[in-house]
């Protein structure tokens, strides 16, 4: 019975390799056969052949699969089709090339026990099927290509076929998952809620409280009522920053806007002396500043 050693990959097959770190496309081409007896080769020696001596058949490869992400399974069929004498098979030879160089031996396997290869003799044809594992820097920018011959065995299609999704199974892996629409439902019908302390409210409804993860207050609290008065400038509500309770109520108005029976009236401001007055009136044109003991007396 034959015994065979492990892929070895040659040191241009390791350059090439490299390259699909690099997102650049590698395919492989075809496989050689050699009655060469090369079991007393060292894994270096065996890394340094760049070429196979003793060539007995070139055969292609079959329809490669992705194993994992650095390795790729590449089948090979070596039959006796239109060979004329039987011979001992010891070594086969994988080729690849870049999408846009050369073509380089890219690996070689070896026979420690060889196979025997019959010459066809009839119209029967026989041969033995190998399944390179070849490891490859990154499989996915290795080109996938179908047998020439059109055929593709079960276990090549269960390899091509392993990373996809049947139909039937979608609902099984997607039944986790939300729609579109059932997120829009959700984000429409939600209601807000602030996390537990964020905003408290006193027992008396008089105070807001609204504090941070480390206790410090983050704003204040008004109605928007409150906000409207503000914008027009027509009133000022005074808040008591420890209690949080209005403290005092000041309406303010312009210059002009306070009338009795259409008449606009004049704020008057009782000041000590001449001088105040004269000062305050150039400050405040619109008030009328008066000094002196008779004033406000009825005599």
């Amino acid at each position: 019975m034959a015994k065979w050693n492990k892929l070895i990959i040659t040191e241009a097959g390791y350059q090439l390799s490299a390259q699909t770190l690099a997102e650049k496309k590698i395919q492989y081409t075809h496989a050689q056969t050699t009655d060469k007896d090369m079991s007393a080769m060292t894994a270096d020696q065996l890394k340094a052949i760049t070429k196979l001596d003793s060539v007995v058949q070139d055969l292609p490869v079959g329809t490669i699969s992705v194993q994992d992400d650095h390795t790729v399974n590449v089948p090979v069929k070596v039959v006796n089709k239109d060979l004329t004498t039987d011979y001992l098979l010891y070594g086969l030879a994988l080729f690849a090339k870049p999408a846009d160089g050369d073509e380089i031996l890219y690996g070689i396997l070896t026979a420690s026990k060889p196979d025997l290869i019959p010459g066809q003799t009839g119209a029967t044809v026989t041969g033995t099927n190998f399944k390179l594992k070849v490891h490859v820097g990154d499989a996915q920018n290795v080109n996938i290509i179908i047998s020439p011959d059109g055929s593709v065995s079960n276990d090549e299609l269960d390899g091509i076929l392993k990373n996809y999704i049947l139909g039937t199974d979608l609902d099984e892996r997607f039944k986790n998952y939300y729609t579109k629409q059932e997120v829009d439902n959700e984000i429409k019908n939600a209601t807000p809620t602030l996390p537990d302390n964020l905003v408290t409210l006193s027992d008396d409804n008089n105070k807001v409280t609204a504090t941070t993860k480390d206790g410090e207050q983050t704003g204040v609290f008004v109605r928007q009522e409150t906000l409207d008065k503000l914008a027009d400038k027509t009133e000022v509500v005074g808040i008591n920053p420890d209690t949080s309770t209005v403290k005092n109520t000041v309406v303010k108005f312009l210059a002009g806007q306070l009338t009795l029976d259409g008449f606009p009236l004049l704020p008057i401001v009782l000041v000590p002396d001449e001088a105040t007055a004269t000062t305050q009136s150039a400050k405040y044109p619109n008030v009328q500043f008066e000094w002196g003991d008779d004033i406000g007396s009825n005599s």
